[in-house]
């Protein structure tokens, strides 16, 4: 046994994990595994409001809020124009040229109405007169207009009509129509937002948005608009916080991208189109902070209205159609509950630094070492021009000051952290793939460096080791490695191939299992209860239907035969075609996901679903043929595209990311079932010694081994230095790696050639330097840990 040179040698792999730099790794074009696609739109959308010009006397103090606006990287900047007070516009081209020289863009808020008018045609034409004198006289500095506040609320209505008992949507409707028309005439090419309608759950005597919206459709031929403007203010809850909230006069519990979700769905069916929106305000009040801080006791309320801005800007920002983000507000109104502080400008000024002209790439699951999804854990990325990606990651779990956490499969050897507060122009702290540890906060962080659609943030598993579950006899067990006990999970199988149970597969949170018969796809409970079961569709002869493996969102992949192999005197035909499923065991819903690609043209080939990745994004396959039988060589699907490469050997060992892991044996030695650790930092295969050169690779792509082959041996090594080797005897297949890599699983045959071979499961624990013996029997085999 030569177990002590491991246990000498694996901590030095452990330092020289911490300490070395890996090679950078290349993306190929042909079949782009982990690849990202971006959005079209870039990030141009940092806006804050309102009235900062107005409420600072047109004077100096403008002068001086549209520098600090510039310099925290607002572009667009929300300014109040009343009808009511339009004789002399001097003091908003004041505002226009302030705006200019600080490179800020305008959008200006025609809004409120009249003291006195004696009835609605007298109304409309002080309303013509006042949009039309206002746009001809500043329309040259300003080509976006918001025409009216939260005109869908009766506080703010009885600013246009006094006196009002209701919001009267069929004024506001005409109203926007004529500023429409008006400011088309003028410029064709300006830019007319629906005033901004609050988000709430208290409508009384006033409508929702999409209510207001729906019912505001029936005044006009045409919709007279180019923007939708929402306010989301979200009382004291951040934004990934479900709350209550109104949608078509019902109550709809949910966050803030929901919300914008469903508000847009709604848009899209009132208006048969899809509109930009734009969030002309949101924000927080003094109180709401104050309520947020008995929660989060971590921060003051400074810190909380800026955790709250961070979040706020990069969910919206990365939620379609969004367009622009207005923080409500700069400089206090006649309340004072709503200003901006200075280390919310602050983080304000490295948020818009670091993700402007950038592409959002949406959200991204942060998950445990068990590839469990943690909801409360968020992975924001934006993709850059020189092809790094920004991911802003927090936690909004208040009971829980912080996380530890792992960056794994990045697109390069390590990644830059960074603080909020200081942003990514400052230093940064690097880490390495996989390997140094990082806090996950409340407040959020950046990390910046290539990466791709595997890149995942892992946890430190708090859960315990995954059980592992294997096949003996036709049965299906279940091994739970931290307290050393075997369940059964099936008793009335066999070996023979009608009575057999197999291929079971762990659900990602190891709650499931699913395994095959010659007939049937069942799923169990780690009791061994039956929770579903179904038949297959092809005959058990030409094994087309087969499971393909657990997703990380905890779906379930099979493969479903249409058609069957027809044999006649002159031809053979197989199978129409092969489909993939995606069944969800929570909801029990499936859904035909694609057909499988053909990857022979012969009348009689058909497609032979393999495996799942972890995202469902590629399928590794088989090619089957009638009466032929299968081939040994895997093939590699982007389900997406539909796009096909043919296995490599570094595909073989870690299918989703273009990185070759070579693994350095003389001639006289085979390598068999190579497997990579989760963190990519060492490799585990079987190597086996040619006896006279007799064992080898045959032409068909079958390996054969002569009866008096030497005895296989288990190789562990570092993927960087594959010079140091630790072996262990008498192993002749590798299982695979625990979550936590503490253990490596393996099997150990008594003898070979015979088709169910008495073996023996054992594993390998690293952390306590011990050979386990697990189980022996006949038919002893394992899909992966």
């Amino acid at each position: 046994m030569k177990i002590m040179k491991f246990l000498q040698l694996f901590p030095i792999f452990l330092m020289f994990s911490m300490l070395s730099c890996a090679s950078a790794k290349n993306t190929k074009d042909s079949f782009e595994l982990g690849s990202t696609t971006a959005p079209k739109n870039t990030i141009n959308g940092f806006g804050m409001g309102s009235a900062t010009a107005y409420r600072n006397g047109y004077s100096y103090e403008m002068d001086e809020a549209y520098k600090t606006l510039n310099e925290v990287g607002v572009s667009f900047i929300r300014e109040e124009i009343t009808v009511k007070e339009i004789s002399d516009l001097s003091d908003q081209r004041k505002m226009i040229e302030a705006a200019k020289e600080n490179n800020l863009t305008i959008v200006g808020l025609l809004t409120y109405g009249f003291d006195f008018y004696s009835d609605d045609n007298d109304f409309f034409e002080r309303w013509d007169y006042a949009i039309d004198k206002i746009v001809k006289e500043l329309g040259y500095g300003i080509d976006y207009w918001e025409i009216g506040n939260e005109m869908n609320c009766i506080k703010f209505w009885r600013k246009v009509r006094p006196g009002t008992l209701s919001v009267e949507i069929n004024i506001y409707a005409e109203m926007l129509n004529r500023a429409y028309k008006i400011i088309k005439k003028y410029n064709p090419n300006d830019t007319v937002i629906l005033g901004g309608l609050i988000a709430s759950a208290d409508f009384e005597n006033g409508y929702d948005p999409t209510s207001f919206l729906r019912n505001a459709r029936k005044y006009w031929d045409k919709p007279p608009f180019d923007a939708v403007g929402l306010h989301t203010y979200w009382g004291s809850a951040f934004p990934e916080t479900d709350i209550q909230n109104f949608i078509e006069e019902k109550i709809v519990t949910g966050n803030m991208a929901d919300y914008i979700e469903s508000f847009n769905k709604a848009i899209q069916e009132i208006f048969r189109k899809e509109y930009p929106i734009w969030i002309t305000e949101v924000g927080y009040k003094n109180e709401e902070l104050s309520s947020l801080n008995q929660s989060y006791d971590n921060y003051d309320e400074n810190g909380l209205q800026a955790i709250g801005l961070i979040r706020t800007y990069t969910i919206l920002l990365s939620t379609q159609p969004v367009e622009k983000v207005f923080w409500y507000t700069y400089s206090p109104d006649n309340e004072d509950v709503y200003v901006i502080n200075k280390t919310s400008l602050n983080v304000l000024k490295n948020l818009s630094s670091a993700i402007t002209n950038t592409k959002p790439l949406g959200r991204f699951p942060v998950i445990d070492a068990l590839g469990r999804e943690i909801k409360e854990l968020y992975d924001y990325r934006f993709l850059r021009d020189d092809g790094q990606t920004i991911s802003i990651f927090w936690s909004n779990d208040s009971t829980e000051p912080f996380v530890q956490a792992t960056i794994n499969h990045l697109s390069s050897n390590s990644v830059n952290l960074f603080d909020i507060e200081k942003g990514i122009e400052s230093k940064g702290t690097i880490l390495q793939d996989a390997e140094i540890k990082f806090r996950i906060l409340n407040a959020p962080a950046f990390l910046l460096g290539k990466m791709n659609d595997s890149t995942r943030i892992v946890v430190d598993n708090e859960t315990g080791i995954r059980p592992l579950i294997y096949t003996k006899e036709g049965n299906i067990y279940s091994y739970d490695p931290e307290n050393d006990i075997i369940q059964a999970l099936t008793d009335n199988g066999d070996l023979s191939w009608e009575n057999s149970y197999y291929n079971p597969l762990l659900s990602t949170d190891s709650q499931f299992v699913a395994v095959e018969t010659r007939s049937s796809f069942i799923i169990l409970d780690l009791q061994g209860n039956v929770l579903e079961s179904w038949e297959k569709t092809s005959k058990p002869d030409i094994m087309a239907d087969t499971l393909v493996g657990w997703d990380f969102q905890n779906n379930l992949y099979f493969t479903r035969t249409i058609g069957d192999c027809i044999i006649t005197d002159n031809k053979i035909i197989g199978p129409d075609h092969v489909e993939l499923i995606r069944f969800n065991p929570q909801t029990e819903d499936s859904e035909t996901i694609t057909d499988l690609a053909r990857l022979d043209d012969a009348s009689h080939a058909y497609s032979i679903g393999h495996k799942i990745s972890f995202d469902g994004k590629y399928l590794a396959m088989i090619n089957g043929a009638c009466s032929v039988g299968l081939s040994d060589k895997l093939y590699y699907m982007n389900i997406e595209s539909g796009k096909v490469i043919q296995d490599t050997d570094y595909l073989r060992v870690d299918p989703y990311n273009d990185d070759q892991f070579p693994v350095q044996e003389d001639d006289n030695y085979i390598v068999l079932d190579k497997n990579l650790s989760p963190d990519h930092n060492y490799i585990a295969y079987i190597r086996m010694e040619k006896i006279n050169n007799e064992a080898s690779d045959s032409e068909d792509g079958y390996f054969s081994v002569p009866e008096e082959t030497s005895t296989s041996e288990l190789i562990i090594t570092s993927t960087k230095n594959s010079q140091d080797k630790i072996v262990i005897d008498d192993a002749d297949s590798v299982i695979g790696w625990s979550s936590d890599q503490s253990k490596l699983a393996y099997i150990e045959k008594d003898s070979l050639g015979e088709l169910y071979p008495h073996a023996t499961l054992k594993i390998l624990d690293l952390t306590e330097s011990k050979i386990i013996t697990v189980d022996n029997g006949q038919g002893i085999d394992s899909t992966g840990w």
